[in-house]
Formats: structure tokens, sequence, C-alpha cells
């Protein structure tokens, strides 16, 4: 029987709080927003035509041009084809997760989590009634052998919070587990964009030849939340089936808001900002890379290249529970350890510094403040 979830006091506190200084992962910078091309983009998809394209979105309330452009922009750089009756459009990358946790009825099924790993998927499944059984992560991502369960929930491009990206072998293991155990899996990926290293890794969608697999993507978190849309690509039938749930739960989908980021992306503009949105992350990892081997000499440092985090971790010692709210008290804002563990006592002599939302120039205070904490904590 899965274990009892408060939906409200089980919910973490939110990692967005005003402070001088955001190393959250998910903020972003406002400086950098395109601000000039998306008006341009609303205008374009405001066309002589578009009150009646809008009032035509098909069956799976799909935005043709969006699923287009995702269909032949971002799906093939992940070595991905998919038809358009393999992608549905839905509000965020959670209400995407909660349809298929849905459709896979998590009241009769076992989902393996990666451990530490995101935590708002973990919420999705527990407040659905499911059981979650968290597997250990190590430098390949997550250990396949552990997993004692039907479906797997995973993030191998850059795993959350540790930034590792799951090795070629790894994902063959993880197909060859589902094939062999009839499982299924859950690729939760809603930071891929978010890739310094210009190249993006094979998804699992792509190596999977048995309907196995179905993948959550996020459009434009980079953009901000309030321009953000989730999306699945899953096989014909399940996302027929789930865009069904989607209508019965969910209603009409936002048809503007497709079509505004789906004119975004067919007028260039959403890779031109990816682009040159890493060109300055690229100096931020740098400069951010530097300020924690200087400021942390003792903590060990995780991050793949392409990451736009660190998860940090001092293994001789533990940080109290009241560690990111001493760090607001100095005017930096950080995501603790415990958010993103199955189990909320482990985790704490470690968190997660990001630098999407920060200056260069202000990196290197920051994580001076940030350690000045950390150290009192530890002493205590």
């Amino acid at each position: 029987m899965a274990e009892p979830f408060d939906l409200v006091s089980d919910m973490p506190e939110s990692a967005m709080p005003d402070c001088e200084y955001s190393l959250v992962c998910e903020a972003v910078d406002p400086e950098l927003f395109p601000a000039r091309e998306l008006r341009h983009s609303v205008q374009s998809s405001m066309g002589k035509n578009w009150v009646r394209n809008i009032a035509a979105i098909d069956e799976i309330q799909s935005e043709p041009v969006l699923v287009d452009q995702i269909s032949n922009r971002i799906l093939p750089k992940r070595g991905l084809v998919a038809s358009a009756e393999e992608v549905l459009i839905v509000g965020s990358a959670q209400a995407a997760l909660s349809l298929l946790v849905l459709l896979l009825d998590p009241a009769e099924r076992r989902f393996a989590v990666e451990d530490p790993g995101p935590p708002e998927a973990r919420h999705v499944l527990r407040g659905f009634g499911a059981t979650v059984v968290p597997c250990p992560v190590d430098g390949n991502g997550l250990v396949v052998d552990s997993i004692d369960a039907d479906v797997a929930v995973v993030s191998p491009s850059h795993q959350v919070p540790t930034g590792v990206p799951m090795a070629l072998a790894r994902r063959q293991s993880l197909l060859n587990w589902a094939d062999e155990n009839s499982g299924f899996v859950i690729e939760y990926e809603t930071g891929f964009e978010r890739n310094l290293e210009g190249q993006l890794d094979v998804s699992l969608k792509a190596l999977d030849r048995s309907n196995r697999v179905a993948l959550v993507g996020c459009l434009s978190r980079t953009l901000g939340p309030g321009l953000s849309l989730g999306y699945i690509v899953a096989s014909k039938e399940i996302v027929k089936r789930a865009a069904s749930l989607s209508r019965r739960l969910f209603g009409d989908q936002p048809g503007l808001h497709q079509r505004l980021l789906g004119h975004f992306l067919k007028l260039g503009y959403y890779e031109k900002y990816l682009d040159d949105v890493a060109d300055v992350y690229r100096t931020r990892w740098n400069v951010m890379d530097a300020a924690i081997s200087r400021h942390f000499p003792d903590w060990s440092p995780y991050s793949g290249f392409g990451a736009t985090s660190f998860w940090l971790v001092d293994d001789t010692g533990t940080i109290d529970e009241g560690f990111a709210t001493a760090a607001r008290g100095e005017g930096v804002a950080v995501e603790p350890g415990s958010l993103f563990f199955t189990d909320g006592a482990r985790g704490r002599n470690a968190f997660r510094i990001g630098f999407a939302a920060i200056q260069s120039k202000r990196i290197d205070d920051a994580v001076a403040r940030l350690a000045s904490v950390a150290k009192a904590a530890l002493s205590r």
C-alpha cells in the first residue's frame, strides 16, 4: 500500500524567495529575456486566420504549428523522430507526468525514482497514491540493478540534482530492464534545453524499440515559468488516451499560448535565444566553478558541464535543516539537499546552487556568503 501523503503539509517550502542573490536553479535572468523577438512572434501568430486556426485545434488539443516545430526542430536534436500523432501538448511537465501516471494505474504499480531526484516528480506520484521506490544514483545515473518496481521515472540528460548525465551503457541497461520485466520508463526531461555543450545527447525514447518509453518534455523553461508548456512524446495509442484524459481533467488547452510559442520556434528565435543564453551560461559556469573551489575547498561539487547548477556535498558534517533559512537571512536563495530525497532526513550535508539568474560579477560574493553560512551551520 502506498504511504500516506498530505498534499499540503508535505509540499516543500517555495525554493524561490525574493533574495538579493538567487542561486535557485529554476530561476531566470530577466536581462536575457528576448522581449523584442517575443513581441514579433505575437504579431506573427495573429495573422488573418488566427481565430480560425485556434478554433480548429485537432482532437488531441495541440496547436499544429507547435507540434510541427517540436517534431521537426526540437526532437531531431535528440535523435528522435515522431509524427504529429505521437506528440501531445499540455500545460506543464507536471501535467504531462500526471497524465502518464494516471494511465499507468498508480494504485496497482510501483514507481522507481532517482534518489536524490526531482521533488516535483515524487510529489506527483505520491499525490496519486502511487508506491514510490527510491533508487540510488551514482556517477553514471540511476543504478538499474536497484530497481524493484514496474515503472521507472528518470532524468537521463542531466540528473536532478547532481547534473550527472546517464551513461549510454546505463541507458541501454535501463531499456533492457524494461524489456525483460515488462516495465515502463518515463523519461522526465525538464531541463535538457539548458545545455552548455551545444550537442544534445540521444533521448531514451530514441533508443526505445519496444514502445516502453514515454518522454515528458518542457518547452521554453529558460524563458520563465509563465511561458512554459509541457509535452508528451509516446506511441500513438498512449498519446490518444492521454489526450482524452487531459480533456476530461483539464478541459480545453490554451491554443493562443501554444500558437505563440510555435511561431517563436518557427521564426528561429528560440534556437537563437538558446545559443545566446548558452554563451552566457558557459561563462557563469566557469566563474561559479572557480568560486566553489575558492570558498568550498573541502566539499565535493558535482556538475556535468552541460548542466546549469552544482550539487555540493560535504562528506564530513551535516548542515542543520535551518540552513536554507539562514542563507536567506544573508540574502542568498538556495535549494537544500533534503528537498531532493525521498527521506527528508537525508541530504542535509548537501545543497544545489544554480547560476541562471545571477550575473557573473555577483557570483563570487554570493558563494562567499553561502560558505560563511555553511561554516556556521556545520560548527553547531
